[in-house]
């Protein structure tokens, strides 16, 4: 496939690992200050990096993990076996994902978190900073407690923002779109 993989002698994967075109494995990058980060990244036995899935320096993909199409691991991250981060998911700087979890499409696991074994995300969460998840419950909370803040916003921002009157469409208006369209 035509994914980039930097620096082969830092890469380590084991048998049977799959990097899908257009991925990027690096193992070095340089940073806005022009630090450059050098570290091994290692994808476990049979794990899957998807197509434009971006790994960084220092990350570890476990065994039977999959990384989606789109998604992203940050520096350090480290994932355990069995793991599923869905596609265009960000598993952030220092992320620790312990086996079995599973990380749901769009979802966002934030620097320094840490989620327990088994533990399920839904699709378009947003893990906060430095969050360690310890159960399914853990998560749950968490996920009420976003959709009310959000569920919030959205009323308060209607509030500030109503939307405009419809005007009546009236019979003739009604013929004359079905004739162009010639329904």
């Amino acid at each position: 496939p035509d994914a980039w993989l930097r620096d082969l002698p830092l890469l380590d994967f084991a048998t049977g690992a799959y990097v899908a075109n257009k991925s990027t494995v690096g193992t070095n990058m340089c940073l806005a200050n022009n630090t450059i980060l050098v570290d091994k990244v290692s994808i476990g036995q049979q794990a899957l990096v998807g197509h434009l899935a971006m790994v960084a320096p220092g990350s570890k993909l476990g065994a039977f993990s999959e990384l989606g199409v789109g998604g992203g691991l940050g520096i350090r991250a480290q994932v355990g076996s069995r793991c599923r981060i869905g596609p265009n998911s960000t598993v952030n700087h220092g992320v620790v994902l312990e086996d079995d979890v599973e990380v749901g499409t769009m979802s966002y696991v934030g620097v320094k978190a840490r989620i327990a074994k088994g533990v399920r995300i839904p699709s378009g969460v947003s893990i906060p900073e430095g969050a360690e998840i310890k159960s399914q419950e853990d998560l749950n909370r968490l996920v009420s407690q976003e959709q009310y803040r959000l569920q919030s916003e959205v009323e308060r921002w209607r509030k500030s923002y109503p939307a405009p009157d419809s005007p009546p469409v009236d019979a003739g208006s009604l013929a004359e779109v079905r004739k162009l369209v010639g329904a």
